[in-house]
């Protein structure tokens, strides 16, 4: 006999949606557990069926070699109208399964045995079920163990949907970041753009490099898909990239740097470093209007640590001026603190001023 569709169709056909389960591709964690279902109930075949509104639809399969089957002849969906598990010991005595193709012409299953995958609203959504083709008894162990690895399924279900939710509301809030970053950048560089004086469009053009800093930062974070780990190679390209297109036309910044992987923390504050780096220089190294070069280099060492070697040819930071004890250089002294970095005299070749400092990356050996 046909069974009917459950009480509550709708619901259950909402419910079983929700998962994004049906028509995905075989997954190990799901085929381990069909196998384990067959090989504790000593069965040839077992299931774990979704029963679909016109079809049963196989996430995993241990003996059919099918994907789905009708739902007229499904058993599951009998089984989803019972207790939590259900147990047919002989389908020819039973009036649920006695007229059944499967039953009475091949592959003649005279035994069925299934618990219910149950969602939170309490709505079965399928079956972990097994197959014989002979009458026979599960012994109460095996009942048990078939309750317990269909409450592993949805474990494995209920995980992948609450990623999936967090996935969608980290891309929500992440648009959401980046238009409003945008926002401000434009804002900030029409306000500068505007002024007259010329000490506050340099304050609101700093501000501007300042957002794009971070801006760069929150891309780096939403394009990789390993958390809270950022290249910092690519990430520090783009920041060199962003301060040079900020610099007067008469300094060129040239940047190089070795791949390593830090957290989201150490990249904010080495691209702080840079950042002020440029901005000293810019402001005090050339101040005569002369050409200028400004390099940005990090090494990676044999012994781990990464070496950021920051230098410019311009005047030197004994005739710079204020260059050592203002804003910025305080800025970099804490940025160097917050990676637990430490300087290291090194006087270079050639004129003008050189910053080199070290600091050992999160995980050393990640590149």
């Amino acid at each position: 006999m046909r069974a009917a569709d459950h009480p509550r169709h709708a619901d259950r056909m909402q419910s079983l949606r929700a998962y994004d389960i049906l028509d995905t591709p075989p997954e190990a964690e799901f085929d381990d557990i069909a196998q384990l279902a067959s090989s504790i109930c000593d069965v040839p075949i077992s299931l774990i069926s979704f029963l679909d509104s016109d079809r049963n639809w196989f996430k995993a399969e241990v003996g059919t070699g099918l994907q789905e089957a009708p739902r007229d002849t499904a058993f599951c969906a009998h089984g989803i109208l019972e207790t939590e598990f259900v147990e047919i010991n002989d389908t020819l005595k039973d009036p649920r399964t006695a007229d059944n193709p499967l039953t009475l012409g091949d592959p003649h299953f005279r035994f069925y045995a299934g618990a219910q995958l149950v969602g939170p609203d309490g709505l079965p959504l399928g079956m972990l079920c097994v197959f014989d083709n002979k009458p026979r008894h599960l012994t109460d162990q095996q009942r048990l163990a078939m309750q317990v690895l269909a409450r592993m399924v949805m474990k494995q279900l209920d995980l992948r949907r609450a990623l999936r939710i967090q996935d969608t509301l980290r891309k929500e809030v992440d648009h959401r970041v980046k238009n409003s970053l945008q926002s401000v950048s434009s804002l900030i560089r029409l306000q500068a753009h505007a002024s007259a004086a010329p000490e506050v469009r340099a304050a609101l053009d700093t501000v501007h490099t300042r957002i794009e800093t971070v801006a760069a930062l929150h891309h780096a974070l939403y394009r990789t898909d390993a958390g809270d780990s950022i290249p910092l190679d690519r990430y520090l390209d783009r920041i060199a990239q962003l301060i040079g297109d900020g610099l007067p036309d008469k300094i060129r910044l040239d940047a190089t740097f070795d791949p390593v992987i830090v957290d989201s923390s150490v990249a904010a504050a080495t691209a702080t470093i840079l950042n002020e780096f440029a901005t000293n220089s810019a402001k005090h190294a050339f101040d005569d209007g002369r050409n200028g070069h400004l390099e940005f280099r990090g090494n990676r060492a044999s012994d781990g640590t990464y070496h950021l070697i920051l230098s410019d040819d311009g005047v030197g930071m004994s005739d710079a001026g204020g260059a050592n004890t203002g804003l910025g250089h305080l800025i970099i002294d804490a940025s160097i603190q917050q990676i637990d970095g430490r300087i290291i005299p090194d006087a270079g070749d050639g004129p003008g001023h050189r910053l080199h400092l070290a600091f050992a990356p999160a995980d050393p050996g990640d590149v």
